[in-house]
């Protein structure tokens, strides 16, 4: 049930992760402001192409590979939670990687190009845009996150009293039907992915 669980959620984190630079504003390319009349250079396109070639065949490459060794290996709940995450990060940290990467190369073509140059500059400044929607202050994030590490603590403190099999997975009529042997890392299994999700929301 957990490799499920971690390999749809490494499917979609890669698939999001490949659209990046096709999700965003047209003008801004990797992060760098584009003039319009040059949104069509062939090169740019040629960065987003290339971004979204590289990320999609190496999280297909790594998804495959985890498919494979829990299918052949058949490991414990422990081992495939862990390897679940440590992918999800490595996807995030290759993707972030490479976006810096085109990012550079992005800005040293703006440059070379000089796309700016015959161009003025003017800076707006809505004021009435407070009173729009806004993003919520990255610190409200630390609560959910605090009450989860809690929720973790406390499942340690009584761990003991935890019985031997853990349930997994409960069927439409509300009683669980699946079990893993109780582990320190099965246990808390549920709380460390919802702890991962909020760290990532957090970063995003």
């Amino acid at each position: 049930m957990s490799f499920a669980i971690f390999l749809i959620i490494i499917l979609f984190l890669a698939a999001i992760q490949t659209a990046v630079p096709f999700l965003v504003k047209r003008s801004v390319v990797f992060g760098v402001t584009i003039p319009e009349q040059y949104l069509k250079e062939p090169q740019l396109k040629a960065y987003k192409k290339s971004y979204a070639f590289i990320v999609a065949v190496i999280s297909l490459l790594i998804s495959a590979f985890y498919l494979g060794w829990v299918l052949l290996n058949q490991p414990g709940e422990e081992k495939t939670v862990l390897l679940g995450m440590l992918i999800e990060f490595g996807i995030i940290l290759v993707s972030m990687s490479l976006y810096f990467y085109y990012h550079g190369k992005t800005t040293q073509l703006k440059k070379a190009k000089k796309w700016t140059d015959h161009l003025k500059q003017v800076k707006i400044t809505d004021l009435s845009i407070r009173s729009q929607d806004e993003m919520l202050p990255w610190y409200v994030y630390l609560l959910p996150i605090l009450i989860t590490i809690g929720l973790i603590g406390y499942t340690a403190l009584n761990y003991q009293i935890l019985p031997e099999q853990i349930p997994t997975h409960w069927g439409a009529n509300g009683k669980a039907d699946a079990f893993t042997d109780k582990t320190p890392l099965s246990a808390a299994s549920l709380l460390l992915v919802l702890l991962l999700m909020q760290l990532m929301f957090l970063g995003i």
